[in-house]
């Protein structure tokens, strides 16, 4: 089940993999694509063995199984905080002219929770964002589960490193390949992102039942799974070693030390399986971090 995955490509590359690498298990896939944009649902991937629903809530529940998120928590709504005389929220509000903010007391007392929860506690003037609905939404995953695995591939960081002073905000807007960091421009127009807090979905997934399999960065991750087998020899500058240097370059690129390979994190939690071990995790696991 991946929640979140547009087109359903990564189901698809799923799907394929493992019809050469073990037929008998593929058989017995059944594979779900939760995705609430009405086109992804439409012109997505094509296969017949993919089902298709638009929210999480339309499942009664997965039994057996894995339920992935790829770059899913960063795009959730978030509540922007800041620290004045004790913990206060950013409100806008509207002047006759432009938006303004507003900051006043908070909308609710789960955000003084969040930030007690992952032992953080905000310096005077900082500002910050907490998902508070990042850990509904596992929650809500961890009940589908009577076995199995919750697994959440996202930027972000463990809470004591995204919640330092030095940081400051995460709060980004991207459109047409630029960036920025004003959501009150393009409205309607831009995707808005957070970094993901690792530290506080651990701490949501143990209150819904679920265990801490592993975290790590996307390069130890890949780097556990022996993702350096699949490097190719390209000895001639020939079409076919054309097409190896590339396949080497994408490998490169999701590997790379201070670049995607490190921004990317990967967390799994499991339900109902007694200390399993994973060979993502055999390279290094930064759970410690957490």
């Amino acid at each position: 089940l991946e929640v979140g995955g547009g087109r359903g490509w990564l189901l698809e590359g799923i799907l394929t993999t493992m019809e050469g690498l073990d037929p008998e298990l593929y058989g017995l896939m059944k594979l779900t694509a939760v995705e609430g944009n009405r086109a992804d649902r439409v012109e997505g991937a094509g296969s017949g063995r993919i089902t298709r629903c638009s929210d999480i809530s339309e499942l009664s529940g997965v039994g057996s199984g894995v339920i992935l998120s790829n770059e899913l928590i960063d795009s959730f709504p978030v509540h922007i905080v800041v620290q004045n005389g004790g913990l206060k929220e950013i409100y806008l509000d509207f002047d006759g002219e432009t938006f303004v903010e507003v900051a006043a007391p908070p909308s609710t007392g789960e955000l003084a929770e969040y930030f007690k929860g992952v032992e953080v506690e905000l310096v005077d003037g900082q500002r910050a964002e907490a998902n508070l609905k990042g850990g509904e939404w596992l929650k809500e995953a961890a009940a589908l589960l009577d076995r199995g695995f919750v697994m959440t591939i996202d930027y972000g960081l463990p809470a004591r490193e995204l919640y330092s002073p030095e940081r400051g905000p995460t709060l980004m807007c991207h459109r047409r390949h630029k960036i920025n960091a004003n959501p009150y421009i393009n409205i309607g127009l831009q995707d808005i992102t957070t970094h993901v807090d690792f530290t506080g979905l651990v701490k949501s997934g143990i209150s819904a039942g679920l265990e801490l399999t592993g975290f790590t960065t996307q390069k130890n991750f890949l780097l556990g799974l022996g993702i350096l087998e699949e490097l190719k020899e390209a000895t001639e500058l020939g079409i076919g070693d054309a097409e190896k240097v590339g396949s080497n370059r994408a490998i490169a690129e999701l590997i790379m030390p201070g670049g995607m390979g490190d921004t990317f994190k990967v967390l799994v939690q499991h339900k109902g399986i007694k200390a399993p071990s994973l060979k993502g995790f055999s390279f290094k696991d930064m759970r410690s971090y957490l």
